[in-house]
């Protein structure tokens, strides 16, 4: 079984023009499709609206709606991001966020905060997971914790935007988003499942060796490979190997997730996984955190 723990679904529009090739070929479409030929099972999609040009929110529950039986639906929270933008001047802002503001942030938000209300609406709604990005404060903060509590409750797995930078100037929220904070969340929360994501960073060696560490450490907190793979220069411990999950959020089209296929294995490779271990990142963790199947 190959599971894509982390994926988007652009927007009917944006892919359009992005694709003007595959023109009457909806995103989703070509997803399945790309699936298909490469033999992926189920692919987890996190709805990302209104940020980051992707699909809004009535469209995205109606697609996965019609293909229940391929895709799982992870809903966004963005608990700081109405303050983020009130404090921060839109000209400091990257270009994916000014849609944000021209969309209009209570077109997203109506009636119901970002809070454990829209946990349980996205249960209602199907949904299977929720994402976590921009929340205005540390990631473990006490005041967040309900969104955890109520996330457990409908057993759904919380995914993480992680990673450890210096932000630019107009940024510093993204300093709230520290692997380290997932510990405490894992600890106070024991029934969750929480996952961060891109293996905890982007650069160096010892962000992945936090992330080994983190996982070892909390029974309930694992990492996904997005955009990272597994990093060499280090030696994995079958311990926190069982807890990864692959996953690829562009995979949209055959070549690029061919690619990303054939990079998850070269990392395989390099570390000697053995077969157990391969379709447990693969796949067969994510579909039991999932209650896909029984293992």
């Amino acid at each position: 079984m190959i599971v894509n723990w982390h994926m988007h679904l652009p927007a009917a529009d944006r892919w359009a023009a992005a694709h003007p090739e595959l023109a009457g070929t909806p995103p989703v479409d070509a997803l399945l499709r790309t699936m298909d030929a490469c033999g992926i099972d189920w692919t987890c999609i996190s709805t990302g609206w209104p940020l980051f040009g992707q699909e809004e929110p009535a469209a995205f529950t109606r697609i996965l709606h019609e293909h229940a039986d391929r895709l799982i639906g992870f809903g966004f929270l963005f608990p700081g991001l109405p303050d983020y933008l009130r404090e921060t001047n839109a000209r400091e802002l990257p270009p994916h966020y000014r849609n944000t503001i021209r969309d209009g942030w209570r077109k997203h938000i109506g009636a119901i905060p970002d809070g454990p209300d829209r946990v349980d609406r996205y249960a209602e709604d199907g949904y299977r997971g929720i994402k976590i990005q921009v929340p205005g404060t540390y990631l473990d903060d006490d005041k967040l914790l309900p969104i955890y509590e109520r996330a457990a409750a409908h057993r759904m797995p919380v995914l993480f935007h992680t990673t450890l930078y210096q932000p630019p100037k107009g940024m510093q929220a993204w300093n709230y988003e520290a692997p380290p904070l997932l510990e405490r969340i894992a600890r106070k929360v024991p029934h969750g499942t929480f996952v961060g994501a891109h293996m905890g960073g982007l650069y160096y060696t010892w962000h992945y060796e936090l992330a080994q560490a983190l996982m070892i450490a909390r029974e309930n907190l694992y990492f996904d490979t997005c955009g990272r793979g597994i990093p060499e220069g280090m030696t994995w411990q079958p311990e926190a190997l069982e807890k990864v999950l692959w996953g690829d959020e562009f995979g949209i089209l055959e070549d690029r997730m061919r690619r990303e296929l054939a990079r998850i294995e070269h990392d395989l490779d390099a570390h000697d996984v053995p077969s157990d271990l391969r379709r447990a990142i693969m796949g067969e963790t994510a579909a039991r955190l999932l209650g896909l199947v029984s293992l």
